[in-house]
């Protein structure tokens, strides 16, 4: 789910240039660390998935940077899409993964 705006984002390099310059350099340097971590998921899909966690919220600015790139031939809805998918694939793998609820639900005690 990450590598693909990663990919995007070096498709488009050079349309993405013409955003702020700081920015530009973060969108880079995490999309790089992205593709790098793609491999993991051949050794170990926990752990890659513990790392997406680091580079989520880059791959939602990279697809709402888009929409800024492309101003004329796509809306505003591009974010909303965006948000919505990545939004749609954690409430997916929080209620349907028995690892997620053994391992990401608060701690069951009295005071809860």
């Amino acid at each position: 789910m990450c590598l693909i705006p990663s990919l995007i984002f070096f498709a488009l390099r050079a349309d993405f240039k013409n955003i702020d310059h700081e920015k530009f350099q973060l969108l880079k340097i995490m999309s790089t660390v992205t593709i790098a971590l793609s491999p993991l998921v051949f050794i170990s899909t926990l752990s890659l998935h513990r790392f997406n966690f680091y580079v989520l919220p880059v791959s939602i600015l990279i697809l709402t940077e888009i929409q800024k790139v492309y101003k004329k031939s796509i809306g505003k809805s591009s974010n909303i899409i965006a948000l919505s998918a990545f939004g749609a694939y954690f409430v997916a793998w929080y209620f349907l993964s028995e690892h997620a609820i053994l391992c990401y639900r608060p701690y069951q005690n009295f005071l809860l």
